[in-house]
């Protein structure tokens, strides 16, 4: 218990050095689901003229007398989360990573932070890993924000709409009872369901999977003026 009090000492430390450091524009601390938690998260954004996409940064948080492989494979299995891992350790007095702590990091992709009592150093930047998107869907909601299904931005959860009570129906029947117009008129997010993907898949083990969409305000906008809704 003293262990882990002691590493829950140094969040602070390395959330403020993720927020600067890595240009996070949000950062939390013991994120995650049912699988695990990440000891700290940043959040931030990938974009251009052409392009945007939530970028998703963990880092395991350890005393420097932690097994050191132990703790690497810590930071490794976030990748299931996150686009870069990292390890930050606290190192005392004069202590710092050894070459063979750096060839092992790097041998996993895994970046490297190195904690002294007032400062914090990049040692070692991570590789970019591939996340599983449903993952980094869940995150980003425990983390209060959505990505927009149609431009792939990231932003808040608040001023949410609710397309409809239950889903959209996207047969070859459609009907549509919701409050789109409400979305359209008061300039909100949207929050919607899909109907078809329910039915088909609702006998499978649905614990993470609500076939729940968000659209940002300015693609609802959009998407108004295209079907006449916006009227």
């Amino acid at each position: 218990m003293k262990k882990i009090k002691r590493e829950k000492s140094l969040y602070d430390q390395v959330a403020r050095f993720a927020g600067s450091s890595f240009n996070c524009f949000a950062v939390k601390q013991q994120v995650g689901t049912r699988h695990g938690r990440i000891d700290v998260v940043g959040l931030r954004e990938v974009h251009s003229d052409y392009f945007s996409a939530p970028e998703i940064i963990g880092i395991e948080v350890k005393e420097e007398y932690s097994t050191y492989l132990s703790s690497l494979g810590q930071a490794f299995a976030y990748s299931v989360y996150a686009h870069q891992c990292y390890l930050a350790v606290r190192k005392r007095h004069s202590n710092a990573f050894t070459p063979d702590e750096r060839r092992l990091a790097a041998k996993l992709g895994i970046g490297l932070i190195e904690l002294k009592s007032r400062s914090c150093t990049l040692v070692q930047s991570s590789r970019l890993f591939e996340p599983e998107p449903r993952y980094v869907a869940h995150l980003l909601r425990k983390m209060g924000y959505f990505q927009c299904a149609l431009c792939g931005g990231t932003y808040r959860h608040e001023d949410i709409t609710y397309a409809s009570n239950f889903a959209i129906d996207l047969t070859d029947n459609p009907k549509y009872k919701g409050n789109l117009r409400k979305a359209i008129a008061k300039r909100r997010n949207l929050n919607f369901y899909l109907f078809q993907l329910y039915n088909e898949r609702k006998a499978e083990d649905r614990y993470y999977v609500y076939d729940r969409r968000f659209m940002c305000k300015d693609c609802v906008s959009l998407f108004a003026s295209l079907t006449g809704k916006e009227k």
